[in-house]
């Protein structure tokens, strides 16, 4: 599989998903099947750490496709650090952003993964 999804941490507060190579919305699919079955195990807030440096190009209709998949506990979702992203990613982060005012609230663009833990370290209030 071409994203594997890790706990980013034994507390179990956050997911890491890695990104490598080619990867299909298919196994971006499963990926996110994978975190909603994780999520099962706890029952608090989880961050994502979205780990795009070693990722290939994202597949096509991403902006139609990320806006319709959910997670199957929309209350335990939290803030999500996207570590590597290239610019056509930053700027579908945007589009998304101005689309949903709550996307944007908790999306960050790090450029280092000690960036993203640092972040999402943070108490959820010093975000804004």
């Amino acid at each position: 599989m071409s994203i594997t999804v890790t706990w980013a941490n034994e507390q179990k507060t956050a997911f890491n998903w890695q990104f490598q190579g080619q990867w299909t919305w298919l196994e971006y699919s499963e990926a996110m099947k994978q975190s909603n079955a994780m999520s099962d195990e706890v029952s608090h807030r989880i961050d994502v750490i979205v780990d795009l440096r070693q990722s290939g190009m994202i597949p096509s209709n991403a902006l139609s496709y990320v806006r319709f998949e959910r997670a199957e506990h929309p209350e335990k979702m939290g803030r999500i650090a996207v570590v590597g992203a290239s610019i056509f990613v930053k700027t579908l982060i945007d589009i998304l952003s101005r689309l949903n005012q709550n996307f944007q609230s908790r999306f960050r663009v790090v450029k280092t993964m000690e960036e993203a833990q640092q972040i999402l370290a943070r108490p959820l209030s010093n975000e804004h």
